[in-house]
C-alpha cells in the first residue's frame, strides 16, 4: 500500500511536466465538474471516488461499488448554456466494474454570415462525450482504474473529435482517509490538444462516518491550478449537507460569492435527489439538480442464505395399521405312525387302516368264558 501511494507521489511531478508543455486547449468543455454530490463540495472527490459519479473524478473508485448504479442530471450554466450527463455502472464478477456514460453540452443557436455580412442561417453548437469506465481492486486498500472516451466539439459546418483516456488509483491510507489521483484526457487530436488534467485529492471520515471532509488539487491545461475544499454532513439517514469552495490560486476574483458551493441530497430507498448551487460572481449563478439510483449489493444477494437452526421435534406416533385376522390356512396334521404289534397278522386277514388322528385306546377285551367241562370242580 505504501508503495503504490509512493508510486502516485512520483507520478506527480512527471504528469506536471507533460502538461506544462501541452498546446492550446480545443475540448475545454472536458474541464466541467459533474454530479450533484460532488459539486454540492466544491468539485472535489477525486480523494473520495465512493459512488459511479467516480467515472468522471477517479475510474478506479467504480471497484469500490457493490451494486449496479445510475445517474442523471441536468446543470443550467452560463450565458444560457447547459449541460446533461447519464452513467451506469455495475460490477462483474472477476474482473471489476464497468460503466458508460455520456454527457453533452448546448448553448442557443447563433446567427452565421457570409464574408459580405449577409446572415445565412444559424449554428447550434454541441459538445458531446461518450466514455467507457472500468475500475478494480487489486490489493486489500488500492483500486486502479481507466477511462476511454470519444469527444466531439464543433458547429453545424465543421467539427472535430478525439480519442482520449484518463487513468488513476485509489488508496485507503488508514479507515478514515483516502487518496486518489487521476491523469486525465491523455492523448491529442491533430488540430490542437486536449486539456491535460490532473487530480490529487484526500479525504477523511468522522464520527463514524457521518462527517466527510475533503480537499484537492486540479491542474487543467495551461490554466492556474484550482484549490478545493469540500465537507458533508449527514443530518439524518435521508438529509445529507454539503457544502465547499473552489478557488484558483493567482486567478482573477470574480467577486460576490463565487467560489463558494452549496448543496444537499435527499435519500429514500435506493434513489437519492442530489441539489448542487454554484454563484459565479459577475457571471451569474449556477444549479444542478440530479437523480442517482444505488443498487443493492450484488455479491450478498448471490450468497445462498444459510439454513436457519430448526428446533428437533420428536416425531408424531402414528396409529398401528388394523390387524386383519386372516382365517388359518387348512394344515394336514402330522401322520402318526401305527404301533408296532408282535405279532404277524393272521393269513388272509386284513390289516387296519392307519386313522388320520391318533384314536382313543381300546378297552381291554374280557377273558372268553371257559367250557363247561373245564371249570374247575368245587
Amino acid at each position: 500500500m505504501m508503495r503504490a501511494l509512493l508510486a502516485l507521489i512520483l507520478l506527480l511531478p512527471v504528469a506536471s511536466g507533460y502538461a506544462a508543455s501541452s498546446g492550446q486547449s480545443v475540448f475545454d468543455f472536458l474541464a466541467l465538474d459533474v454530479g450533484g454530490k460532488p459539486m454540492g463540495m466544491g468539485g472535489a472527490f477525486t480523494g473520495l471516488a465512493d459512488d459511479i459519479n467516480a467515472m468522471f473524478y477517479n475510474p478506479a473508485g467504480l471497484g469500490g461499488i457493490k451494486g449496479i448504479q445510475a445517474t442523471l442530471f441536468h446543470r443550467r450554466w452560463l450565458a444560457d448554456t447547459s449541460y446533461s450527463y447519464l452513467g451506469v455502472a455495475g460490477p462483474v464478477a472477476g474482473l471489476g466494474s464497468f460503466g458508460g456514460s455520456i454527457l453533452q453540452m448546448g448553448g442557443p443557436a447563433i446567427d452565421s454570415y457570409d464574408v459580405e455580412g449577409t446572415r445565412i442561417g444559424t449554428i447550434n453548437p454541441r459538445e458531446t462525450v461518450v466514455a467507457l469506465s472500468w475500475g478494480r481492486a487489486f490489493l486489500p486498500g488500492f483500486l486502479a482504474g481507466a477511462t476511454v472516451k470519444y469527444a466531439q466539439e464543433g458547429l453545424a459546418v465543421s467539427s472535430i473529435s478525439a480519442v482520449l483516456a484518463d487513468v488513476s488509483a485509489l488508496v485507503d491510507i488508514t479507515e478514515r482517509v483516502r487518496a486518489g489521483f487521476l491523469v486525465g484526457n491523455l492523448g491529442a487530436p491533430e488540430d490542437g490538444s486536449a486539456p491535460l488534467t490532473l487530480r490529487g485529492g484526500v479525504s477523511v471520515s468522522l464520527l463514524g462516518q457521518r462527517l466527510l471532509g475533503i480537499t484537492e488539487m486540479t491542474m487543467v491545461g495551461k490554466d492556474d491550478p484550482q484549490l478545493m475544499l469540500g465537507a458533508e454532513y449527514r443530518v439524518v439517514q435521508m438529509l445529507a449537507l454539503r457544502a465547499g469552495y473552489m478557488m484558483e490560486v493567482g486567478g482573477r476574483e470574480l467577486g460576490g460569492m463565487a467560489g463558494l458551493t452549496a448543496g444537499a441530497g435527499f435519500c429514500l430507498g435506493p434513489l437519492s435527489l442530489d441539489y448542487a448551487f454554484t454563484p459565479m460572481g459577475e457571471l451569474g449563478n449556477a444549479h444542478l439538480l440530479g437523480l442517482t439510483y444505488r443498487g443493492a449489493d450484488m455479491a450478498r444477494k448471490a450468497k445462498v442464505e444459510e439454513p436457519k437452526p430448526v428446533t428437533e421435534v420428536a416425531p408424531a406416533i402414528e396409529p398401528a395399521p388394523a390387524q386383519v385376522v386372516l382365517p388359518a390356512a387348512e394344515v394336514a396334521p402330522a401322520k402318526v405312525p401305527a404301533p408296532a404289534k408282535d405279532a404277524t397278522p393272521e393269513k388272509g386277514a386284513t390289516p387296519a387302516k392307519a386313522s388320520a388322528l391318533p384314536s382313543a385306546p381300546k378297552p381291554a377285551k374280557a377273558p372268553a368264558p371257559l367250557p363247561a367241562e373245564k371249570l374247575p370242580v368245587k
